[in-house]
């Protein structure tokens, strides 16, 4: 019986001996996060969109092998794997000289960090632009919501790499602050962009003009109302108005872009009765009306419109955060959880 407890007490000491000692991947996640810190998790989702990306292209590629778009969807994400997994590999396996090393440019110099951050996100936005504005991913799918992941990723790790730089334009988000009407003008001069290229492809849809012309009207408006504001030569009554004329257009663009409304469809049918020559053509504007780049952006121009007349009449700004966090709060013996 002792012969037992004592060969028990060994495998008990030999399995706590063995339990305490770092695993390998617990050895590997530790050096990753002493050479990469925060950015770790940007660059493990760099990797991931990579992957997906490269997956549902090579599939497309092997249906439609002369399309050139999706040549270089495939080209991309390879190219960025390949450049993410030797930038882990390199950081891990000489963190010394992966800290030191300084890439130098006629009178600039860049960490390691910082010219990788630099063509990743120029990478991932030419390929935002190209493949989710134009062809073939302008609605929501695995490429499609990959192509974003890595393009936010990316711009993300930027940020990250020139926030810790001494006099950096780069500041984190959390130490941005700016006046509530500045930050929805904010929202609608980048709604109308995205909204201006997402319409090009849809010119040969009067929706699609009236996209077009609808984000031009909206970037000029919330342009001039930004410029002016800036130089404290708007009054509240000129506040006031320009909020009403935004909200009321981009209420009119999610009426008309959002909802699958066929009025391309209709007209033509209608118009078929009397001439026979006419060709029916039905209103594809996908990525407006199922969640493309154009139906977020027109949302979000919305919501930005919405957030100005809300802060310009009401007084104060919308404080969703604050309203969710308080909505679900727990409280517990007069406390809040």
């Amino acid at each position: 019986m002792p012969q037992v407890q004592a060969e028990d007490a060994m495998a008990m000491g030999a399995t706590t001996t063995r339990d305490s000692r770092p695993s390998i991947g617990s050895e590997t996640r530790r050096e990753l996060i002493e050479v990469f810190g925060e950015g770790l998790p940007k660059l493990l989702l760099l990797l991931v969109a990579s992957f997906v990306l490269m997956v549902q292209a090579m599939i497309h590629a092997g249906q439609r092998p002369s399309d050139g778009f999706i040549l270089f969807a495939v080209a991309m994400s390879i190219i960025s794997l390949s450049l993410t997994i030797g930038f882990l590999t390199f950081g891990k396996r000489r963190p010394t000289e992966f800290a030191s090393r300084t890439i130098e440019i006629k009178d600039y110099s860049f960490s390691m960090a910082q010219a990788f951050a630099l063509f990743m996100t120029f990478w991932w936005g030419l390929g935002a632009f190209l493949l989710t504005f134009y062809k073939p991913y302008q609605v929501p799918s695995n490429a499609y919501i990959a192509i974003w992941v890595g393009f936010v990723s990316a711009l993300l790790y930027l940020a990250g790499a020139y926030s810790s730089a001494a006099g950096s334009a780069f500041r984190t988000f959390s130490e941005i602050t700016v006046e509530p009407s500045v930050a929805a003008l904010y929202g609608l001069i980048a709604a109308s962009v995205v909204v201006f290229f997402s319409a090009l492809g849809y010119l040969s849809f009067w929706t699609g003009n009236f996209a077009l012309i609808i984000s031009i009207i909206s970037f000029a408006m919330s342009g001039l109302t930004y410029f002016m504001l800036q130089k404290q030569r708007l009054t509240k009554g000129q506040a006031k108005a320009s909020a009403a004329f935004l909200l009321v257009i981009w209420t009119l663009a999610v009426f008309f872009l959002t909802f699958d409304l066929d009025v391309e469809k209709d007209f033509a049918t209608s118009y078929l009765v009397l001439n026979q020559t006419v060709v029916l053509h039905e209103n594809h504007m996908d990525a407006f009306t199922k969640g493309g780049n154009g139906y977020l952006a027109t949302w979000a121009g919305a919501f930005s419109a919405f957030a100005f007349i809300y802060n310009e009449f009401v007084g104060v700004p919308i404080n969703f955060k604050r309203t969710f966090r308080d909505s679900f709060a727990v409280r517990w013996n007069g406390g809040e959880v």
